[in-house]
């Protein structure tokens, strides 16, 4: 699983902080100055996932304040003892901080469900009150179970519940006063009591009594059957709190079983809602979605849930509940990259299982035993992580032993499972074919498990079968991304607009590493064929899906999935197109150069260090103004990425395709320079970007299948009137963007449609941009590189709707455009300024490619108005005179470039970068002798294509 990359920035201070408040200080009184600063950083800290951090490097009493807020107590507690041996200054308050720690309640002791019993049988109220209202959530749970067929100790128990909020439980007792068929009712009682779930539920509906509810969720826990537990969905009112919670968190569960993890997001969130703040309730539903979190990818959110369902815990008796909350906690802990806390949290979670193991009667014993296999088998994972394989082996063998002992079937071989896939975990590096072994077994025993736990079980088999030398390490890798693809198509398939989800580029990224070893091990073995069809399938699957998903096919195209595919591929190329498709590992470049005539693959030295220096180098060129800085960062790249594959393809491929690798993403491709006989690249051949080469040639068979309209319709959007004075938002209306437009709609007379000021609205520009052969919006854009799908553009405010056009929102509301051919997106950051997705295609751009445009044009960072005007109304012209869209950019770059004024370097016109194909649908005039000539547009033209001036 990937880990969440850090925002080093905020890292680093609070690092810097807590290392400041804790070395020795030769003045006392400087250093007791300097603390509660520290102390003041840390309290501004809210979010748990920094404090994981900052616990990295923090020591003394901020490590101790830290371990408290993370739920870590014991470990708390003997920080606090250290404080108060070693700090002097501080000994009175760590000493007073532990003995609160110390006096907390203890759920575990405090709910006795036998103590419920007797309060029951001594009718004493006030007893038995003072017990529900501390553990509601369980009290409900036990009344369910208990025997109802005495009336008065059910009502004594549901009017107990109904004053701690729980009012279900009265109103069964109620229905039961009023039963439409007591026989019903007899059998139904007695068949709940007997555990007989499936057979209670007709008997209480004949009975006409809500307790059948409960018998369906029984029923279904116990089947895991989600067509049991629907027809509960339209009975649930916010009154049964707690069942309402646990019916709709259960049903979620069973959504993630049959792969349908985004769908289960919405029945969490009803589950949530039914809790209202319970603490029991409210963190089984937390564990719950922590754990789906963490598959989908979101570790971050995974710990986020998991850290409020631990500070839940002095409130909880529960003990599944506790220890999903602990369990949680170290799961995401762990691929935070934070082991040791992993283990610290897992620990209790054992402690706890352990306790209640300890003091259960005979009855109970089983269910408490089964808690402690999930824990140990846990806590074996992270000893395995730390490299305690000795302490791993000694949590499994307890844990199996008490697994043999489970009585029911289906439970046991889920235990079977999870213990095989660590025991071949710690076997994996001592004994690597005995671990392909323990995989085999846990492999065979997962067969009705969700397809990503499948997945993920092939990926650990075929690393044991690597390490062991055997060659069935690759058929491992294949069926595990084969059975990744199903679960991608089937999700999509089910649900088209998840790709527009937030959740859904943190869920496709989560196998990237598995795809590299994949394409890494076919590089070892010299299969660079199979290698390129693994490395296209990591990139362009889920985009891919989307295109071949919508109703419209395009006539000559497949996407690359197999060696045959490639072998045809490359054989559409146009003759003068060369495509350098990038891997770019720790310490190797490898390229595709992918010609009409053949493919060539190159091994380059060039680091991925180096690739991120000339990146950083780039943007902080850009940020700065040092067009020195700029060029030395842009002649690096060239040297070492493109020099040697450019000569492989030859001067005669005129027209390059970049399929960059995750760490070139935003890179100023047109920007690049070689030495002074070498020049800028674009002096040699124009220039484009494609997420695969699966997507440019999707693109260029997408623009054939275009209609060759001369004169097609064309929407012009310029300097929408986003409200000023929003301080979240520009300070400025963009007076060239109108300027821009203006020209631009002289030039496309009488074709062009505009859109201005207040008139440029959301819905106007959705709703015209249907029938547009052509779309230019010239306004601000704003990117979000925490949160990519909120990367928007502004347009006008229209009643309730405020105007800002998200990723998000394009996704799910852009219509499929039938008719574009090309988008250009004159605004600041449009295709760049944060991250690209696992499929290296711009936030505001995968929408538009969705929607089956085959070419955008858009920017890197924030650029001029006024240099942004210039260059986009020539790129415009070379357009109109029968320039493909590249070639056009291209030569309205060089028209700015040979300029030459000292104002006007490259990082003013190389933030312009094309996005797949689009040829250009105008005629090229007979009489232009170097129709591709950057001299034609040098002037802002006001010609059509036809030489004639528009009236």
């Amino acid at each position: 699983m990937e880990h969440v990359k850090r925002p080093v920035c905020i890292v680093l201070f609070l690092c810097s902080a807590a290392m400041a408040c804790n070395q020795e200080d030769p003045n006392p009184a400087d250093g007791r100055e300097k603390r509660p600063q520290a102390q003041a950083d840390l309290a501004a800290i809210t979010d748990p996932v920094e404090l994981l951090r900052a616990l990295e490097t923090a020591q003394g009493f901020d490590r101790a304040l830290i371990q408290e807020r993370l739920g870590l107590t014991r470990e708390a507690i003997h920080s606090w003892n250290q404080v108060a041996r070693q700090d002097s200054g501080r000994s009175r308050e760590a000493i007073e901080n532990r003995r609160r720690l110390e006096r907390r309640p203890d759920p575990l002791r405090e709910w006795k469900p036998n103590d419920v019993q007797q309060a029951l049988d001594r009718r004493d109220a006030a007893a038995l009150s003072k017990i529900v209202r501390a553990f509601p959530a369980d009290a409900a749970q036990l009344f369910e179970k208990s025997d109802l067929r005495d009336r008065a100790r059910a009502r004594l128990f549901a009017t107990a519940l109904a004053t701690a909020g729980e009012h279900y439980p009265m109103a069964v007792v109620e229905a039961m006063e009023r039963t439409r068929d007591p026989e019903a009712l007899e059998q139904g009682l007695a068949a709940m009591k007997k555990g007989e779930y499936r057979r209670a539920v007709p008997l209480l509906e004949r009975a006409g009594n809500p307790l059948h509810l409960a018998a369906r969720y029984y029923a279904s826990a116990s089947e895991r059957e989600i067509a049991i537990l629907d027809p509960t969905l339209p009975h649930l009112k916010p009154e049964y709190r707690e069942l309402a919670s646990r019916i709709h968190s259960w049903r979620a569960n069973l959504l993630e079983f049959d792969n349908k993890l985004f769908e289960a997001y919405a029945d969490y969130d009803r589950a949530l809602e039914f809790a209202k703040g319970e603490p029991t309730s409210t963190a089984r539903v937390l564990n719950r979605r922590s754990s789906n979190y963490s598959y989908i990818g979101n570790i971050e959110a995974a710990f986020r849930d998991a850290h409020r369902a631990v500070s839940l815990l002095e409130h909880i008796a529960d003990t599944n509940a506790r220890n999903l909350a602990h369990s949680t906690a170290a799961m995401a802990a762990r691929q935070l990259g934070h082991p040791v806390v992993a283990l610290h949290y897992q620990n209790a979670a054992v402690d706890d299982v352990q306790r209640v193991v300890n003091a259960a009667t005979p009855s109970a014993r089983p269910g408490a035993n089964r808690e402690l296999v999930v824990a140990l088998r846990a806590r074996a994972e992270i000893h395995v992580a730390l490299g305690q394989n000795a302490d791993a082996e000694g949590d499994l063998a307890t844990a199996e032993a008490l697994a043999e002992a489970v009585d029911k079937p289906l439970d046991r071989d889920l235990f079977r499972m999870r213990i095989r896939e660590v025991r071949g975990q710690t076997l994996l590096k001592t004994s690597p074919a005995e671990a392909a072994v323990a995989f085999s077994e846990a492999i065979e025993l997962a067969k009705d498990q969700d397809s990503t736990y499948r997945a993920i079980l092939h990926f650990q088999r075929a690393t044991a079968w690597r390490e062991a030398g055997d060659p069935r390490a690759d058929g491992d890798l294949a069926t595990a991304m084969a059975i990744l693809r199903d679960e991608v198509q089937g999700a999509l398939a089910a649900s088209p607009g998840l790709a527009a989800k937030p959740l859904w580029d943190p869920y496709f990224s989560r196998f990237r590493e598995m795809y590299r070893e994949l394409i890494e091990s076919r590089i070892a073995d010299r299969d660079f064929e199979n290698a390129f069809v693994y490395s296209e399938l990591a990139r362009a699957f889920e985009p891919m899906q989307i295109l071949l998903q919508s109703r419209s096919a395009t006539p000559g195209f497949r996407p690359i999935e197999t060696v045959a595919d490639l072998q045809q591929a490359h054989a559409l190329l146009p003759e003068d197109t060369v495509i350098l498709q990038y891997l770019v590992l720790p310490a190797r470049t490898f390229t595709w150069v992918v010609m009409r005539e053949r493919v060539v693959p190159v091994s380059q030295r060039t680091t991925r260090d180096q690739v991120d220096r000339w990146m950083r180098n780039a943007i902080a060129a850009v940020a700065g103004g040092q067009s020195d800085l700029f060029t030395k960062a842009m002649r690096g790249a060239y040297g070492e990425l493109f020099r040697e594959p450019l000569k492989l393809a030859g001067a005669s491929k005129t027209r390059i395709v970049i399929v960059p690798d995750e760490p070139m993403y935003g890179f100023p491709f047109n920007g690049l320079v070689g030495t002074a006989d070498e020049g800028y690249l674009i002096e040699r051949a124009s220039i484009a970007t494609a997420g695969s080469t699966s997507l440019y040639l999707y693109a260029l068979a997408r623009n054939r299948q275009l209609s060759n309209d001369r004169n097609p319709p064309v929407l012009l959007v310029g300097d929408p009137a986003f409200p000023v004075g929003d301080p979240a938002l520009p300070s400025e209306r963009l007076v060239h963007a109108k300027e821009e437009v203006a020209e631009l709609e002289r030039d496309y007379y009488p074709g062009a449609e505009v859109l201005t000021d207040t008139a440029a609205t959301v819905r106007s520009f959705l709703a015209k941009a249907r029938n547009a052969g052509i779309i230019h919006f010239a306004g601000h854009g704003l990117a979000s590189p925490q949160a990519p799908w909120q990367s928007r553009l502004l347009l006008a405010p229209d009643g309730a709707e405020s105007g800002e056009l998200s990723a998000e929102q394009l996704m799910k509301e852009l219509p499929v455009l039938e008719r574009t051919r090309l988008v250009v997106l004159g605004a600041c950051s449009s295709i760049g300024g944060g991250s690209l997705g696992p499929q290296g295609l711009p936030p505001l751009v995968r929408p538009l490619i969705g929607a089956r445009v085959p070419a955008v044009v858009g920017t890197l960072w924030d650029v001029q108005d006024a240099s942004s005007k210039q260059l986009l109304v020539s790129l415009h012209c070379h357009y109109r005179h029968g320039d493909d869209v590249a070639v056009a950019l291209r030569n309205a770059q060089l028209g700015m470039l040979r300029k030459q004024e000292p104002t006007m370097t490259a990082m003013h016109w190389a933030a312009f970068q094309v996005v797949g194909y689009a040829a250009s649908p105008y005629p090229r005039p007979i009489a232009l002798e170097n129709p591709s000539s950057e001299h034609l547009c040098s002037q802002n033209s006001v010609h059509r294509p036809d030489g004639l001036h528009p009236q």
